[in-house]
């Protein structure tokens, strides 16, 4: 008799174990439709992700007689707090809008939805450039640079906050730390790598620049020869490199400069200003011949008239 009581209590509490799992496998079912109406009827994905977040949590609890409304759920959710941060970020709430991309941005990971996730990514990243913006446009770099931290922790493989990251280094004074992320950026290749070194090249002829103003002409010209051996169709560098030299009397290096820097030009008013300082340069070594030959050169941009004149004084 205590077998058979022993058995039947057994058996009593299979079935009420029974009775509730179907009872939570049909509380889910109802939560998602509750939830798929707030969706579709009134737009309301701020009260709807807390339903779907609970069919995610209690489904995976029943297990297969929820499983479809869990599967439907996890699809679903990403998409929710995307939406949800697209609203708070319309109306620039960008503290709500990161929480609600970030939300998406994780539950995609989490749910190896990479369409989504590269959504919610995108997004996330697009908040934290918004945010920092607001710093770079008071050129207060070292806050914005710690926003566009702040998203690279985040999203640690995202090479547009690693670029901006970058670039408020250098911006801010801190060129080698800058110029460190640039140099991984550049060592990716395609796109990015090359978005990288044009950065780097900008930043050393804004540099190098300075130094041509200031009449710092070895400077200026170690920075450009760095450049140039990187990249030497630099036009802008070729041109400055060509200044510098002219500039510093070493009239040598600007006729055996001078033709690469011509083959970098694709502006005629550039090209003719390099034909002007080449004629120079001749000029200065008494060689009229081929002073004249370049000066002849000069038919549009900042030097017309004075190649003219020179052509006119060295033909006499």
């Amino acid at each position: 008799m205590k077998r058979i009581k022993i058995f039947t209590a057994t058996l009593a509490v299979m079935f009420s174990a029974f009775v509730a799992a179907a009872q939570t496998a049909q509380d889910v079912a109802d939560k998602y439709t509750k939830a798929a109406a707030l969706i579709n009827d009134k737009k309301d994905y701020a009260a709807a992700a807390p339903l779907i977040e609970q069919v995610i949590a209690e489904g995976t609890k029943v297990g297969a007689d929820a499983a479809n409304n869990v599967a439907n759920a996890k699809k679903l959710l990403p998409s929710l707090y995307y939406s949800m941060g697209l609203a708070t970020a319309k109306n620039k709430d960008f503290a709500a809008a990161e929480t609600n991309f970030t939300k998406a941005y994780n539950k995609a990971r989490e749910y190896k939805d990479l369409t989504w996730q590269k959504r919610s990514e995108e997004m996330l990243a697009n908040i934290y450039i918004a945010q920092a913006g607001v710093f770079v446009k008071s050129k207060d770099y070292t806050k914005a640079a710690e926003i566009y931290q702040k998203g690279m922790n985040a999203l640690p493989s995202n090479t547009t906050l690693q670029m901006y990251l970058a670039i408020s280094y250098v911006e801010g004074g801190r060129k080698d730390e800058g110029f460190a992320i640039l140099k991984q950026l550049a060592a990716k290749g395609g796109k990015t790598g090359d978005s990288a070194k044009a950065k780097m090249e900008y930043y050393e002829n804004v540099e190098a620049n300075k130094a041509l103003t200031a009449k710092n002409y070895p400077k200026a010209i170690s920075l450009l020869n760095e450049t140039l051996k990187n990249n030497p169709k630099n036009a802008t560098a070729q041109m400055m490199l060509i200044q510098a030299y002219n500039n510093s009397k070493s009239y040598d290096n600007v006729i055996s400069k001078g033709p690469a820097a011509l083959a970098a030009q694709t502006d005629a008013k550039q090209a003719c200003d390099i034909y002007y300082m080449i004629g120079q340069a001749y000029e200065n070594k008494n060689n009229n011949a081929k002073a004249i030959e370049n000066y002849k050169k000069v038919t549009s941009g900042n030097s017309v008239s004075l190649a003219k004149e020179r052509i006119t004084e060295l033909s006499k």
